[in-house]
């Protein structure tokens, strides 16, 4: 059975040599609506799936020779359709002309848009990788869906142009070929681990990211780089900077109850209001004003609590801070002086903040150690490593600290990973000797599984729930760079990870990073 541009439909008998044409009007093929037949895919019961230009979509048995058309009396009707493919069972995709994308439900006899054809008008070719994740091409690039319920992503890379793609192919390895009309030929590895980062083009990709916020209620992610402001959308990649000179912008925190931010640079606050991008500084009352004037310390992390308010984490000090519903000012409410005989052990700076679930309070330092605060007590207790006892933390300088989904305590140090077992009331650490890519551990994040991503100056290591299987990933699994950046973390509402870098960013969910399970057969191809 031969498609032709123009001659309808043919069948050659390979027992008399000759074809057989089945043409628009022609009995038994009476439904058939163009002589244009571009494409056909395997139906149900040994019929096809007929693509035609300007003549929509049909089915052909080739028993009866009948055909039947589908959509009469929609704006699919006579769409010109280049490609057909089932991309799962019961729904087509098809790839037209004029009506971009679209799908077509085999049970529910419905036709549905995918990308509109104001976004993209000509689609022709689709691939289906054995996730279910989809591939289709068009004019202007290449469109990814992780499944049929998905968004698409246009798949970018400094390799290969996708909008001029002539070509493609998904081996039995999963891998994706794609060959241009420049004679280029690149390829994306289904199982390859999706580390996302920003393309070279984009105005963040050599830019440090300090801090990172990613908004439980929709897409959008704030984040701070030297002196811009960035508001950025990791679906439509859209962005909008703001610009404040002379500061730099190393702290962001969300402001609970509120569609604001509270950003920080080394000597002072602000407040980013989310709707209207505007930025007002903070005004604090005369008696805190006082204290900053009297101080001046250095502002190292800021750290949001569930009531609303903040510890900030400064030169010897850690301060509490949170707004006078009455007067609209800021105060200092609480301070936490480092040092002997003082509040908390001699330290650098408090370098993190933690309310435990059950109610205890963390203040975790660069020099002291961590510092923990039982519920209901007055007096904070100093935990900090000591070379006689190997239940004790690793290193005295923290890093990060975060919560697991069992209630034990992560703690990122200059000297490992821990663990503080509540149970037990002693830590655990992994190191490069159990298998950790490197010792110096900058954020950590912990997934729906209950895996902590850990960043490090080499890469990211994922350690998984049992704290002692670890896998690394370096920069040639996707990062832009692994220079990775203290605490510039954050979760977004599907489960994705950012991590902050010296240059650029890097994004992925935990479900999209797995290894290959096609392993290559080895050919000897020479003896010598």
């Amino acid at each position: 059975w031969i498609g032709t541009d123009g001659g309808g439909l043919n069948f050659f008998d390979p027992k008399s040599g000759k074809f057989q044409c089945y043409r628009v009007g022609q009995t038994p093929a009476k439904d058939l609506r163009s002589n244009k037949i571009l494409h056909s895919a395997l139906a149900a019961n040994n019929k096809y799936w007929l693509a035609t230009w300007g003549g929509g979509l049909h089915l052909f048995d080739p028993i009866s020779k009948e055909t039947k058309h589908f959509g009469d009396g929609t704006r699919y009707e006579n769409c010109r359709i280049h490609f057909i493919k089932e991309v799962s069972p019961g729904i087509l995709w098809l790839g037209t002309n004029d009506q971009g994308l679209i799908a077509y439900d085999i049970r529910r006899d419905k036709f549905s848009t995918i990308v509109p054809p104001n976004i993209v008008s000509y689609f022709w070719d689709i691939e289906v990788t054995a996730k279910g994740e989809v591939y289709a091409v068009s004019f202007d690039g290449l469109f990814y869906f992780q499944s049929t319920e998905s968004a698409y992503r246009v798949v970018e890379s400094v390799n290969l142009d996708f909008t001029n793609i002539y070509d493609i192919f998904i081996d039995r390895n999963q891998t994706f070929w794609a060959g241009n009309i420049s004679g280029l030929v690149g390829t994306i590895n289904s199982y390859k681990n999706k580390f996302h980062t920003f393309q070279p083009s984009s105005p963040f990709s050599e830019l440090p990211i300090y801090s990172i916020v990613a908004e439980e209620s929709s897409d959008q992610l704030y984040f701070s780089s030297r002196n811009l402001f960035v508001k950025y959308n990791y679906i439509t990649k859209q962005y909008q900077s703001t610009n404040i000179q002379p500061d730099t912008w190393l702290m962001l925190a969300e402001i609970r109850g509120e569609n604001s931010l509270l950003c920080a640079s080394r000597s002072s606050f602000s407040i980013y209001e989310k709707i209207n991008g505007r930025i007002t500084t903070l005004k604090f009352d005369k008696k805190s004003s006082e204290y900053f004037q009297k101080h001046n310390a250095l502002i190292r992390t800021i750290y949001s609590t569930n009531s609303g308010k903040f510890w900030i984490g400064a030169e010897s000090t850690g301060y509490q801070i949170g707004v006078k519903a009455q007067s609209k000012l800021w105060k200092i409410k609480k301070v936490i002086c480092a040092g002997k005989n003082s509040d908390i052990s001699e330290c650098h700076f408090p370098s993190c903040f933690l309310n435990h679930p059950n109610g205890d309070f963390w203040i975790g330092t660069w020099g002291g150690g961590v510092n923990r605060l039982r519920a209901g007590e007055q007096q904070f207790v100093p935990m900090m490593n000591d070379l006689s006892n190997k239940n004790s933390i690793s290193d005295n300088y923290i890093q990060c600290m975060t919560v697991d989904h069992d209630g034990d305590l992560l703690i990122g140090t200059r000297t490992g990973l821990n663990r503080f077992d509540f149970r037990s009331s002693t830590f655990s650490s992994l190191l490069i000797s159990d298998g950790l890519d490197d010792d110096m551990i900058f954020a950590i994040a912990v997934d729906a599984k209950n895996r902590a991503w850990v960043s490090t100056r080499r890469g990211i290591s994922l350690v998984y729930d049992d704290f002692k299987t670890i896998k690394n990933y370096i920069v040639n699994d996707g990062f832009s760079s692994n220079e990775f950046l203290p605490r510039s973390v954050a979760t977004d509402r599907v489960g994705n990870i950012y991590f902050g870098l010296k240059r650029g960013l890097v994004w992925f969910h935990p479900d999209s990073i797995y290894d290959d399970p096609f392993i290559p057969k080895p050919v000897i191809v020479v003896l010598k």
